[in-house]
């Protein structure tokens, strides 16, 4: 079956086909990704040999390094309109948030491993946390579909599609807003790391970069995120 056509190949002509009309419709996206991009290798470089102060980093260091490798997963995702499955990692990358902070807090962990969500202060990232939970465990209706599940005409009993390969569909800005918070949260929790590693790191080339470069270019884009930041 040499000659027969693959899935990965049928899969990877429509992702790039999404990945086309994403970018076509939000031409700046790529730039806010890249800055993000931009960030994290300033952040590797800071904390790169950087000694521990206290048990608790010997937590706090997988869960960072596990964040950052994540993320790079989640953009490749979003950028193909792979929504479901960047809910899923995306909503991995909130439950590392909670863990850190239940480290910080020397909350005693579950038994059964599940980080505890009201260790994080911010009801914003809670309430991501849920949406993308109900994403990941199909729990709603909703989320059949992001996976472009709905009718083929106006009748209510008529057939419905599931489509196999990912489009582009408006609705991942919605998720893409979700990872922009998910993401500067991240940001600011490091800040405060960075000066537990180094009393002598300041915060103000970052703090300007936020300013005037990722957060104008949040708004160009027009991510429902950066409207009140």
């Amino acid at each position: 079956m040499s000659n027969f056509t693959t899935f990965q190949q049928i899969r990877d002509h429509s992702r790039e086909e999404a990945k086309k009309a994403l970018l076509k419709n939000h031409p700046v996206l790529m730039g806010l990704f890249n800055q993000m991009d931009v960030y994290m290798g300033q952040l590797v470089l800071r904390m790169k040999d950087k000694p521990s102060y206290d048990d608790k980093d010997q937590h706090f260091y997988p869960l960072i390094v596990t964040f950052i490798r994540l993320h790079y997963s989640i953009v490749g995702f979003l950028q193909c309109c792979d929504v479901i499955e960047a809910s899923v990692l995306l909503r991995k990358q909130t439950e590392i948030i909670a863990r850190y902070h239940e480290v910080e807090q020397n909350r005693k962990l579950r038994d059964n491993g599940v980080p505890n969500m009201s260790a994080i202060s911010n009801e914003s990232i809670r309430r991501i946390n849920n949406r993308l939970s109900a994403i990941a465990h199909f729990s709603k209706d909703e989320t059949y579909r992001l996976l472009g599940y709905e009718n083929t005409d106006k009748e209510s009993n008529a057939t419905t599609v599931i489509s196999i390969l990912a489009e582009y569909d408006d609705k991942v800005m919605d998720t893409i807003s979700d990872f922009c918070e998910v993401f500067d949260y991240f940001f600011q929790l490091m800040q405060t790391y960075q000066l537990h590693l180094d009393s002598k790191f300041s915060s103000q080339s970052e703090n300007s970069w936020h300013k005037y470069e990722f957060v104008p270019m949040g708004k160009e884009i027009g991510i429902k995120y950066f409207v009140n930041v």
